[in-house]
């Protein structure tokens, strides 16, 4: 019996290569301290790195600087904690000018509660949001929603609302006008606002 479950984890890790896996990835095979124990048996023996509590990759996975991407930390994170979140970084801000803001921090948004993880010199921001303003909310709409949240609600930045406006086409102005109505009634108001212009 142990013999198979240590198989079905090591297929399982085999299969997860390229990515960020955590303890919870497992659970459907065994219990969770028997997956961490051997999770940790496998760290000690350099067959995969621990990123942090409970989070792992394989060696082949880790980037430059020895550390898995973003994104991929950024995914495991959600998964561990149950959170929605959208890649919404500065360098996803950057294409449409509104953010100038420099790596190696990076800002996403989540449906959890905020919170600052430090991955190697780069510091992962979570800020919260509403569960109506990601779940089915296409990406570039939660890009331009959380745009205008980093603005604020007093701004009066007319070239960046001009900015959001160039990039988005008739069609997406008007997905983007429906998906707003459940964000808040201020976020709402400025995204009619940049869709009418």
């Amino acid at each position: 019996m142990a013999t198979d479950t240590t198989k079905r984890i090591k297929e399982r890790i085999a299969e997860l290569e390229d990515k960020v896996f955590i303890t919870k990835d497992f659970l459907d095979i065994a219990g969770y301290s028997t997956v961490s124990r051997f999770l940790n048996r496998l760290t000690l023996k350099g067959t995969i790195t621990r990123i942090m509590p409970g989070m792992y990759c394989c060696p082949c996975s880790v980037e430059r600087f020895n550390r898995p991407s973003v994104p991929l930390i950024v995914d495991a994170l959600a998964r561990k904690f149950n959170w929605h979140t959208s890649n919404i970084d500065p360098t996803a801000l950057n294409p449409s000018k509104v953010s100038t803001q420099a790596m190696p921090n990076w800002t996403f948004v989540s449906t959890g509660k905020p919170a600052v993880v430090q991955h190697g010199n780069s510091k992962i921001e979570f800020k919260h949001c509403r569960e109506s303003e990601l779940i089915d909310v296409d990406d570039k709409n939660a890009l331009v929603i959380q745009a205008i949240r980093t603005l604020g609600k007093n701004s009066d930045d007319k070239r960046a609302k001009q900015r959001i406006s160039a990039m988005l086409t008739e069609a997406e102005k008007e997905e983007l006008v429906k998906e707003a109505s459940q964000a808040s009634s201020w976020v709402y108001e400025v995204i009619s606002e940049i869709c009418e212009s």
